[in-house]
């Protein structure tokens, strides 16, 4: 038992390498190293074993700017609806809002709209269009539907997404993000419920560790209580925010109209539309 003890905590201390030393690359000889721990034998090792198996896949994926630059050429290989639908996305989607602050005005497009389509691809998007304002907002809104309604029985729905700067701006142009949004929408005092979503994307990364997550989100929801009369009144259902990590995968944060556009934690990580993938309404209901 020590013995696994002390070999955990030095695989560990090693799995921490490529935060702490930039450009760290992994040798011949600690990558056998792990290939041996991860195939001993039985279940007395199974965590060293385990653990060794999982840090050394974590070591063989390509590095941030590889990565980088084959989901640029994945998303510009053909049109977005086509690229959202690729297998080849699946392990890439949270990186995806990485390519919104990109220098080339054609693969910001593309990455927002191939983001959309592949968050929402149990939907059927009737209608997307974009743009981009000159202090560098980026809008890019759309029309769907359930897909698993018939046609002429499915609510038409509207989302959009902006992406601002930096997490700072976002309060101070919450005003404009709803007023834009607002005239996407149109009057929806006939709704019978709330169906439309609003999302707010930054671009650059907004350290929330475990000790800031309850002041980062007092801060939304304190900011969105100044506007859930208009959201409400546009038909939100939800707010969702991304926010980029260091060197981590987003964070999302979802504020729901149920909640007076408070966050729901059960959401709390999950992409917008995992919540109805997964059925979580009702597995809350059934399992609460």
């Amino acid at each position: 038992k020590t013995k696994n003890e002390i070999m955990l905590a030095l695989l560990r201390n090693v799995a921490s390498f490529t935060d702490r030393f930039p450009n760290y690359k992994v040798s011949p000889e600690l990558e056998t190293t792990l290939e041996a721990l991860a195939a001993l034998p039985g279940s007395e090792y199974g965590e060293v074993s385990l653990t060794a198996s999982a840090l050394l896949n974590d070591f063989k994926v390509p590095d941030y700017k590889a990565r980088m630059a084959e989901l640029t050429e994945l998303i510009l290989s053909d049109d977005a609806e086509t690229v959202s639908k690729s297998r080849k996305l699946s392990v890439s989607v949270d990186l995806i809002p990485e390519l919104f602050k990109s220098d080339d005005e054609k693969v910001r497009n593309a990455a927002r709209e191939v983001y959309v389509r592949r968050v929402y691809r149990a939907h059927q998007i009737e209608e997307v269009s974009q743009s981009e304002a000159k202090d560098g907002t980026a809008t890019i809104s759309w029309k769907f539907m359930l897909r698993d309604l018939p046609a002429n029985e499915a609510a038409v729905r509207f989302g959009t997404l902006v992406v601002a700067d930096k997490y700072a701006d976002v309060e101070g142009k919450l005003p404009d993000m709803i007023k834009s949004f607002k005239e996407t929408v149109g009057d929806t005092s006939s709704a019978s419920e709330q169906l439309n979503t609003f999302h707010v994307v930054v671009k650059e990364p907004h350290n929330i560790e475990d000790g800031s997550v309850e002041p980062f989100v007092e801060s939304a929801e304190k900011a969105l209580a100044e506007h859930k009369e208009e959201l409400a009144g546009m038909g939100v259902r939800h707010v969702t925010y991304l926010i980029p990590q260091p060197n981590k995968i987003p964070k999302y944060f979802t504020f729901l109209h149920c909640n007076d556009y408070r966050e729901e934690p059960l959401r709390r990580d999950m992409r917008p539309s995992f919540p109805y993938l997964l059925e979580l309404t009702r597995l809350e209901g059934n399992y609460d």
